[in-house]
């Protein structure tokens, strides 16, 4: 089985996600926070939230880059608009942009080593 690299990022992002949720719901306590905390060693507990968001946004950008990938610059319309052309541009730009940044997100959350040498790269 071959994977393009939209379907490898997304393979990717489902297994982290499936992965959390069963640490976390494996002995769900009373504070669920609290507990999401304790599980997957956050600084705060609003980390979770921060989690959360950029799961969502690894999928969503995941999307709109593949939408871009499959239809291209002049997307799946019958009129020829510069002005959707640069929506779709600057879509996919912003898409490639704020999946680097959920990406790094994940990867500081999960308390990896030197995120900054990350960022860097």
């Amino acid at each position: 089985m071959q994977l393009n690299w939209s379907e490898l990022l997304h393979d990717i992002n489902e297994l982290f996600v499936t992965i959390t949720r069963n640490k976390i719901f494996k002995n769900e306590k009373e504070d669920f926070l609290l507990h999401v905390q304790q599980c997957l060693k956050l600084n705060r507990k609003e980390d979770w939230n921060y989690i959360l968001a950029s799961e969502d946004i690894l999928e969503d950008s995941n999307e709109a880059i593949s939408n871009f990938l499959k239809f291209g610059l002049s997307g799946p319309t019958k009129y020829e608009s510069l002005g959707e052309k640069y929506l779709r541009l600057y879509g996919v730009l912003n898409a490639t942009y704020l999946q680097q940044q959920a990406m790094y997100n994940l990867y500081r959350f999960c308390q990896c080593l030197e995120p900054s040498k990350i960022k860097k790269a």
